[in-house]
């Protein structure tokens, strides 16, 4: 069989195979003097190892690639470099230069006609719109996608493989939105369609934990759980493949979430050795994260403690991380110059969104503009649906007297430490950001005051459980703790600006501080939790 097709056969099958056979093809190339096949086998190269979890070694293979296209040009070899090395900048969270790539690969595959391609790229950028948050713009590049890949046969196996994903993206979408009624509606028309008996262990896996995260939202914890089995069943022998990293990850806090810590640890393991063999710290981050969850819901305060300390030493290095990832990425923004002043549509396809930053610098979680706009979607998004709404703000309390005590350095150590226990808390339930200073503020629609209890309780402890020194504070304590207020809006209402929810949450707040700090308020409802 000829070594390309061979390539494409073993490609999502088998990437060290698949690897093998490139290394095979490079030789034979550099033997013949075969510039395609040289430039064909480093593309290739690159996709495999990206897959086996190596991003930094895929990129070095794609960036020669690349270069040989160019040199010869081999424009429809290089569509498919700019996709795959789009989708690894995704994956290592750069989107802004992940959506410069898209947009070079996609002015090819118009230029050539190459409808396939373009279904993929539009597949790739609603992924990375779910990414930022933005389903609604997600939605219509996945109903784009969906588009073109009706124009084209399914005999393909890269093409069929893209149109499964393409789907469970789809179903993703709809369950962000909440439309649980028409995502199962959706998910149990594509399974009447495609083959079953045709897809690979790692398939199996996505559309299992499709419909385990579906039967979790609405409430059918059994199959959710019987769901969730089967695919620590099959994760056993298909835990090499880093693409799958978040569907694992999302099983493990499914299991976690509904109370079966057990079923967990094989996986975790298995997740824990994922993230450590892509050295992606994101990963390793996420794999943190769960390993709180256990620890805090098994009563395990060292092991939670432990767990804490490297979740702060993990956000520190990924805010070093992502400077050097920016300085690293402008010779490969460089590259990309000559296809935008080819041609000025860039922002057909509203990519401008992610034009400026949107996470505070220090902090690493949101900033004041992120929250701003990502008010107005949600908001608009409630008052659709007729849903209840929250709004809250917490600061730190004494923070003055702590950064007058200890200097700025331990000042911001202290402000990363308090967003790391947010983000760990709200654990995606709630939109949470820097608003300025001390102060951090967080949003959710279709919340009950229970759960909003219920989150505002556990941050309050999780911070007090980190026992982070303040032996100069004010009321006596030694321990860094914080104040929060909250307002539950039970229907969005037409006209409610973002700034009406902040004064109405900062009245509460100020109330609880008057009342002594180190508590919460929910409207007129007061709560401290025991000390």
């Amino acid at each position: 069989m000829d070594k390309r097709k061979e390539i494409i056969k073993y490609r999502f099958a088998d990437p060290q195979r698949t690897y093998n056979i490139c290394c095979e093809l490079l030789e034979q190339g550099k033997q013949s003097g075969n510039d395609y096949d040289i430039a064909y086998a480093y593309l290739y190269m690159g996709d495999a190892v990206f897959a086996m979890g190596n991003a930094d070694e895929a990129l070095k293979y794609l960036m020669m690639a690349e270069k040989i296209q160019k040199q010869n040009g081999f424009d429809e070899q290089r569509m498919t470099t700019y996709n795959i090395i789009g989708v690894i900048y995704s994956d290592m969270g750069d989107l802004q230069l992940s959506l410069d790539y898209y947009h070079a690969a996609m002015e090819l595959a118009r230029k050539y006609s190459n409808i396939e391609l373009q279904a993929m790229i539009y597949n790739n950028v609603g992924v990375v719109f779910t990414y930022a948050g933005d389903y609604v713009n997600a939605s219509e590049y996945f109903k784009k996608s969906h588009e073109f890949l009706n124009q084209v046969n399914d005999g393909d196996n890269e093409l069929s493989c893209s149109r499964l994903s393409l789907y469970l993206n789809i179903c993703e979408g709809l369950q962000n939105k909440k439309c649980y009624a028409e995502e199962k509606a959706y998910l149990d028309e594509v399974m009447k369609t495609i083959d079953k008996d045709t897809l690979t262990p790692l398939e199996r896996i996505r559309v299992s934990h499709a419909y385990g995260m579906l039967y979790y939202e609405t409430g059918e914890y059994e199959k959710a759980f019987d769901t969730c089995v089967k695919v620590v069943a099959l994760c056993e022998n298909n835990m090499n493949d880093i693409d799958l990293f978040d569907d694992y990850w999302d099983i493990v806090k499914l299991l976690i979430n509904m109370d079966k810590i057990e079923y967990t640890y094989g996986i975790l393991e298995g997740l824990s050795n994922m993230a450590e063999k892509s050295d992606i710290d994101r990963k390793r981050i996420k794999v943190c994260r769960l390993r709180i969850q256990i620890y805090e819901k098994n009563g395990e305060k060292e092991k939670y403690a432990q767990q804490l300390r490297r979740y702060y030493q993990l956000s520190e290095r990924i805010n070093t991380e992502r400077n050097n990832i920016i300085i690293s990425a402008i010779d490969n923004r460089c590259r990309l110059e000559d296809e935008r002043k080819n041609n000025r549509r860039l922002n057909e396809d509203n990519l401008k969104l992610m034009r400026e930053s949107e996470v505070d610098e220090l902090t690493g979680v949101y900033n004041r503009l992120a929250f701003r706009r990502r008010y107005d979607r949600m908001y608009r998004y409630a008052l659709r649906n007729a849903q209840t709404y929250c709004m809250g703000i917490f600061d730190i309390d004494f923070f003055k007297v702590y950064n007058d005590s200890y200097g700025h350095i331990r000042g911001d150590k202290c402000l990363m430490q308090i967003a790391a226990i947010l983000m760990h808390t709200s654990d995606g339930d709630f939109c949470v950001a820097r608003y300025g200073g001390d102060e951090f503020v967080f949003m959710a629609y279709d919340v009950s005051e229970e759960k909003v209890r219920d989150f505002l309780h556990r941050l309050i402890e999780n911070v007090r459980n980190a026992a982070i020194e303040f032996d100069s504070k004010p009321d006596g304590t030694d321990k860094v703790t914080i104040s929060a207020g909250a307002v539950i809006q039970q229907h969005a209402t037409e006209g409610t600006r973002l700034t009406d929810l902040l004064k109405q949450a900062d009245k509460m707040l100020y109330e609880v501080k008057q009342a002594g700090k180190d508590g919460y308020k929910i409207s007129e409802l007061v709560y401290f939790t025991e000390k």
